[in-house]
């Protein structure tokens, strides 16, 4: 679900969408054509900034190609648009991290408390900032408390190889 965060004295507002959310909703452009499926996000290595989303277009013989967040029109609940179909490219640019190959990871926090499995991403749009990260500390905490959402304003996140690490600079908020 989609939710909307008006600042008081903006004349902005942003939604707050999760990754989720956005895996499978088609792309369309302005002419109605569908160019394919959001297939995987991708942000910029070392900041916490969604960089573009992967398409897994329509069609049998080609591969996935990217497209930049500032590209993207709209986000709706039900679709993305875009006004032109040059803005699309082949694969994954350098320096960008896939969500495929982080949702499962163990986070961590820097003083050795594990958090939980990484299973979700609280992304504020539309300028892709990474807000939360939603952690699963297993399916029986999970139904008996839900999913945890850690606020990770204030505090750098590193995406390691191995675990998601949280370098607290101040106390981890639960969402």
């Amino acid at each position: 679900m989609l939710q909307v965060i008006i600042w008081p004295g903006r004349r902005r507002c942003a939604i707050l969408v999760k990754g989720r959310e956005l895996m499978g909703l088609p792309v369309i452009n302005l002419a109605g054509e569908e160019l394919g499926r959001v297939q995987d996000l991708a942000w910029e290595e070392g900041n916490l900034y969604l960089r573009g989303i992967l398409i897994s277009p329509v069609g049998l013989f080609t591969g996935p190609r990217f497209l930049e967040l500032t590209e993207i029109q709209t986000c709706g609940p039900d679709a993305l648009t875009i006004n032109k179909n040059q803005a699309l490219s082949n694969g994954l640019p350098e320096g960008s991290l896939r969500w495929a190959d982080f949702r499962g990871k163990r986070v961590l926090d820097t003083t050795g408390k594990e958090l939980g499995i990484l299973e979700d991403v609280e992304i504020e749009w539309p300028s892709g900032r990474v807000v939360k990260l939603e952690v699963s500390k297993g399916l029986v905490e999970d139904l008996l408390n839900g999913r945890q959402l850690v606020d990770i304003e204030g505090n750098s996140v590193t995406w390691g190889p191995d675990v998601v690490l949280i370098n607290v600079r101040e106390k981890i908020k639960p969402g």
